[in-house]
């Protein structure tokens, strides 16, 4: 199992354009990639940071979802 987690950083005033575009991504990736059994945005209640947790069954299917033209 491969688990991320990534941190990014949004420009203030911007967090609802990002968590739209976010929730789209996400559904998508529930929606096509088996290989991808978690993906959730979660938002910090300081400032306009987010944490992005991922889990992964395995190497390919980590290489499936940075390839995909959604994630793209």
């Amino acid at each position: 199992m491969i688990e991320v987690v990534a941190t990014i950083q949004v420009q203030e005033g911007k967090e609802a354009e990002f968590e739209a575009v976010m929730k789209g991504l996400a559904e998508k990736v529930r929606a096509s990639e088996p290989g991808t059994t978690h993906y959730q945005v979660c938002k910090s209640p300081q400032g306009p940071t987010y944490v992005v947790l991922e889990n992964y069954t395995d190497q390919d299917a980590f290489t499936q979802h940075a390839g995909s033209s959604h994630f793209k």
